[in-house]
């Protein structure tokens, strides 16, 4: 009687056991997946801000030197030769797009390149007079005062714009010497196109698909959020702002490996 209990006692206290295995694994496997994915948010968001940075100090570093102001004066007709004999422009610094200007608007040289092919690219049609916009504007900052030694952010203007339904990110810099005295001789802009290669190229997370997309939503009103999509796929959504400082969003997409391996540990269990 007593061996009987002591095998019913154990016999519950495995179900039991069980019970709470089965139930509290899934949502450890949930927690541990969130957990990756908030990490890998944060990483998202901290290269983007990175390569904005670095756009932005690529387009001033052609925008002040002497050989660039030179050449937006017309004293320095072999610039672009003469810099880059072997490999453009954008095969050394690995952008999609540059688009060089003097003060009157004139266009005195433009590229496309895909750097991830090693192949040049054919400008979308209009999308080079839509840069003049961009380009006005920081030629307008240059006609009242400015702090000479504010971020290189805030002596160009750049952001994420739309052109036929593709985002691109551009930096637009004023072509001067010095950033203290003297104006603007023109305007160059750089920058590349925001595809799902793009991404993963810069965060080296080859399974990911990303997408940007307009919203309606104020900023503010907006946050980090995962979505899980069934039992297969998971996404999440990255909130940013556009050039003018509407919202866009950025969303990557993945399959639940470590939800769905977890799992299949589990059920074999």
């Amino acid at each position: 009687m007593v061996l009987a209990l002591i095998g019913f006692s154990l016999t519950a206290f495995t179900v039991i056991l069980l019970t709470i295995f089965y139930t509290a694994m899934p949502k450890m496997l949930l927690q541990s997946e969130n957990r990756c994915l908030d990490k890998q948010l944060d990483v998202v968001q901290g290269l983007l801000d990175m390569a904005k940075h670095t756009t932005y100090v690529m387009a001033d570093d052609i925008a002040i030197w002497d050989e660039t102001v030179r050449f937006t004066n017309g004293e320095n007709t072999d610039y672009i030769s003469n810099n880059w004999p072997d490999v453009t422009m954008l095969q050394s610094y690995r952008f999609n797009f540059v688009v060089i200007r003097d003060l009157d608007g004139n266009v005195l040289h433009q590229d496309f390149y895909d750097y991830a092919e090693s192949r040049p690219l054919d400008a979308p049609e209009g999308f080079v007079q839509y840069l003049d916009k961009i380009s006005n504007e920081v030629l307008d900052m240059y006609k009242k005062p400015h702090n000479p030694n504010a971020p290189v952010e805030e002596l160009g203007k750049g952001g994420i714009i739309f052109y036929n339904q593709v985002p691109y990110f551009a930096a637009a810099m004023p072509i001067m010497a010095t950033r203290g005295a003297g104006s603007p001789s023109g305007t160059v802009i750089m920058g590349n196109i925001l595809s799902n290669e793009y991404f993963r190229n810069l965060t080296h997370y080859e399974t990911l698909n990303f997408e940007i997309t307009p919203s309606d939503a104020p900023l503010q009103a907006t946050h980090a959020r995962i979505k899980h999509d069934g039992l297969d796929m998971v996404s999440t959504t990255l909130p940013l702002k556009d050039i003018e400082g509407n919202t866009v969003l950025l969303r990557m997409s993945d399959s639940r490996v470590i939800y769905l391996e977890g799992m299949r540990v589990i059920t074999q269990t």
